[in-house]
């Protein structure tokens, strides 16, 4: 390690070297001795209870209070889930009644987490997913995180008469379990170009979900988002992940045999959460 910046002294003692506090003194900072200590490469390396041996993370034990607060929260309630935390934390009375909410804490704790391990980390996803189903409010924040993602896990293909039954309970409960979704009511405003938004999507989408009812073969649109699907299908490539809506075999067959051939799951014999889990068995893998 370079003694300019710092050493351990006779005492064995870790001191900073000469040239480093040379810099900190003349930019009028002080060292505070009892702060100073030197961390092997073979021991956890900490800073502001950040690890750094070899990239940014956090330990165990962070990861563990989330969980355990949002177990406690989907156990006992909100209200006692709440008083437990500010009972331990905030032992003492003034600082109970200025203790901040809850749920802000958790939303805290989990933006820490994101910012230290990134918005694609398995750990932060499922945490996400866990609070989600207890707290409705945070779907709305995930629903917002999903739109600053660049390429998007699954490109919803679909009807505007399906909408309310099927698929925007389904894009939901995909944002809900931790995938990244592109879905024109997200995605579209007054003015944009809808055939440039579309491609747009389907180009930076890695998987597209068509959903196949009746209405799908009356519109345009949904066609060519099929056909711009189907090009990315290169070299045995699986893209399209259909779903029949209320809809036979039969129907399908006449309008697409290649569509009708492929394995789709239906929605008369799947609600939303389990289509979301089978199409999670398929999104896990990408």
């Amino acid at each position: 390690f370079p003694s300019e910046l710092a050493y351990i002294n006779l005492d064995g003692i870790a001191s900073v070297g000469d040239d480093l506090k040379h810099v900190i003194n003349s930019n009028g900072f002080t060292i505070n001795d009892n702060k100073i200590r030197l961390q092997s490469n073979k021991t956890r390396q900490s800073v502001t209870g950040l690890t750094v041996n070899r990239k940014p993370n956090l330990n165990r034990k962070y990861v563990r209070q989330i969980r355990a607060m949002i177990h406690a929260w989907e156990k006992y309630g909100y209200q006692s889930a709440a008083k437990e935390h500010s009972d331990k934390y905030y032992v003492k009375r003034r600082r109970q009644d200025d203790s901040p909410e809850f749920s802000k804490i958790l939303y805290g704790k989990l933006e820490y987490l994101r910012m230290v391990k990134g918005t694609e980390d398995l750990v932060y996803k499922n945490l996400q997913a866990q609070l989600a189903k207890v707290d409705k409010q945070y779907l709305e924040i995930m629903k917002r995180e999903n739109e600053k993602y660049s390429i998007r896990d699954v490109f919803i293909s679909h009807a505007s008469e399906d909408k309310d039954y099927i698929v925007r309970p389904l894009v939901e409960e995909l944002i809900r379990i931790g995938f990244s979704v592109w879905y024109d009511e997200y995605e579209l405003t007054v003015g944009d170009s809808l055939l440039q938004k579309i491609d747009d999507g389907l180009s930076k989408s890695r998987f597209g979900i068509v959903i196949i009812s009746k209405y799908f073969f009356e519109k345009d649109w949904p066609k060519r988002e099929l056909d711009g699907l189907t090009a990315k299908e290169i070299n045995g490539k699986k893209v399209i992940l259909p779903i029949w809506h209320k809809i036979t075999k039969d129907e399908v067959l006449r309008f697409s045999p290649t569509i009708a051939g492929r394995f789709a799951l239906e929605t008369i014999r799947l609600n939303v959460d389990e289509l979301g889990q089978e199409l999670a068995k398929v999104l896990n893998n990408r």
